[in-house]
């Protein structure tokens, strides 16, 4: 009975050898394919988020301007990061952005995005007496610290530096929701491979004069474009 049986199965071989050939070749192209996609996933750049000690800051303020009998506001944002690649890949960081949730009931559970980076005037620093520490950007340059590329991450590198968002004039309820002097915000850095990262913070809410302290200037970009005729632009 056995002798039949394998027989048999060599038989069955023998007649169907060219489709057997076929069906080898279509599996051994499905394990290369499946084995090249785990190979790719173990190669990419994975960015880890984390916020640092500083100026990581959040100030809305009135202006002296009116609209429809609402008065205007404005809403900026520092953020001083660390991010780190603990993938398997060298990459760049491409874009930071960062969203809060609106005080406006109508939008409160939706996040509001600022998309892109405004250019900042001034360095971020604290005052110690007499000593100044001033602190890096992530993409733009500084007046104190040579300009490198800061935003290329070898794998296992992590880089640090301040992020500034700055939104446009806006009335009523379009400002963060505040609780219990805070907002909470999503980060969201792309790279250049087109690969989203986000981590989310809880970041403290200052006065505009004690958000001044950090940097002069905090708050006025947009101004000081448009006094020179400039656009507000990205990074």
């Amino acid at each position: 009975m056995d002798t039949l049986n394998v027989d048999n199965i060599i038989s069955l071989f023998n007649d169907n050898s060219g489709f057997i050939s076929v069906v080898l070749f279509l599996l051994t192209v499905l394990i290369g394919w499946i084995s090249g996609i785990f190979k790719s996933l173990l190669g990419v750049p994975k960015l880890k988020i984390e916020l640092l000690e500083g100026p990581t800051i959040c100030s809305s303020f009135e202006t002296s301007e009116m609209y429809n009998n609402y008065s205007v506001h404005k809403t900026a944002i520092a953020l001083y990061l660390q991010i780190s690649n603990i993938g398997k890949t060298a990459t760049s960081i491409k874009d930071v952005s960062v969203a809060y949730h609106n005080y406006s009931p109508k939008y409160t559970f939706f996040w509001f995005w600022l998309d892109k980076e405004i250019v900042s005037f001034d360095d971020y620093r604290i005052n110690f007496g007499d000593k100044i520490k001033v602190f890096p950007f992530l993409k733009q340059s500084n007046s104190m610290i040579p300009s490198s590329d800061l935003d290329y991450l070898p794998i296992g590198q992590c880089i640090n530096g301040i992020t500034y968002f700055e939104q446009e004039k806006s009335w009523g309820g379009f400002l963060p929701r505040i609780k219990n002097n805070k907002i909470h915000i999503k980060v969201r850095v792309i790279d250049t491979f087109g690969k989203k990262f986000t981590n989310k913070f809880w970041i403290p809410v200052l006065d505009i004069q004690e958000a001044r302290k950090f940097n002069p200037s905090f708050g006025q970009s947009r101004d000081y474009l448009e006094k020179t005729d400039l656009k507000p632009r990205d990074i």
